[in-house]
């Protein structure tokens, strides 16, 4: 008797656990297809890959010796505007993207394909108005400047090594030294682009819709 009780309760717990794992796999088929549904526009900014050869003089145990490292991981010195960064010297060019209901992803203003170290753009800030049809951004221009990260440690060119301070560095990082920001307004629907004519010393960023029409 028990060993029928038994087994019924594996039968109903193995059916049970099927229905349930079913059940998650239909919910998160539901879920991806209404995220799938939903366009979105983003900036996408250019991380550096690059590595940097670190090389200095180092005391370890007495002895001065030169050593040479090679950096890499240098993408941690990248940054996107913010409280401190917030119109200027941050990380250059920047693109803006429209991805569609079906995934397919449409450039709509290239500053990576544009820029050059003295005339360089970031395409930022995208708001979208309520009926869905036009995005306004803005778009930041100004040179490229290389990163310098100053005080760096002889530690890190040797675990071992006698604390002192190696200087300034300059990194392969690029920052955007920007003079100003003007507003673009994209039509979805056309995929024409209206720009406002840039004034350098201006700076029109983070533009929000408060109707359809304004």
């Amino acid at each position: 008797m028990y060993q029928h009780c038994l087994t019924n309760f594996k039968a109903i717990f193995l059916s049970t656990t099927k229905l349930a794992c079913l059940f998650l796999l239909l919910s998160i088929s539901e879920i991806s297809v209404v995220y799938a549904q939903d366009p979105i526009v983003y900036s996408r900014c250019e991380r550096t890959t690059a590595t940097y050869q670190l090389t200095g003089d180092v005391t370890v145990n007495g002895q001065t010796q030169t050593v040479t490292r090679t950096m890499t991981g240098l993408d941690v010195y990248d940054v996107l505007p913010d409280v401190t960064n917030f119109l200027t010297n941050f990380s250059a060019p920047c693109d803006l993207v429209y991805r569609d209901a079906d995934g397919a992803e449409t450039v709509i203003f290239n500053c990576s394909a544009t820029s050059t170290n003295q005339n360089a753009c970031a395409a930022l800030d995208p708001a979208v108005s309520f009926d869905g049809k036009t995005i306004a951004f803005s778009v930041f221009r100004g040179n490229l400047t290389n990163y310098a990260e100053w005080g760096i440690d002889s530690r890190v060119l040797h675990p071992d090594a006698e604390p002192a301070n190696l200087g300034t560095k300059t990194l392969p990082n690029k920052r955007l030294q920007t003079t100003g920001a003007h507003l673009h307004f994209h039509t979805i629907a056309t995929g024409k682009t209206l720009a406002i004519p840039f004034t350098p010393g201006v700076y029109d960023s983070g533009p929000a819709f408060i109707s359809n029409s304004r």
